[in-house]
């Protein structure tokens, strides 16, 4: 089972080097904004509650614009 996850987590890397070489430098920044703003405490990642209220912070923006 942890090797499954090594492999797993390698692949979501490669996926992610792969991902960021195809944006440009615009996106690139538009996305550090973004996970900038969403990871309110600064950990460098993103919880499971920060990306719940940020999803429900845009579906209520949505609807009331």
């Amino acid at each position: 089972m942890l090797k499954n996850y090594r492999t797993g987590a390698r692949f979501k890397k490669e996926v992610m080097k792969i991902l960021i070489n195809q944006m440009n430098e615009k996106e690139l920044e538009h996305l550090k904004k973004l996970f900038k703003k969403i990871d309110e405490d600064n950990s460098g990642t993103i919880t499971y509650h920060e990306l719940q209220k940020a999803l429900l912070s845009e579906v209520i923006s949505f609807f009331l614009y």
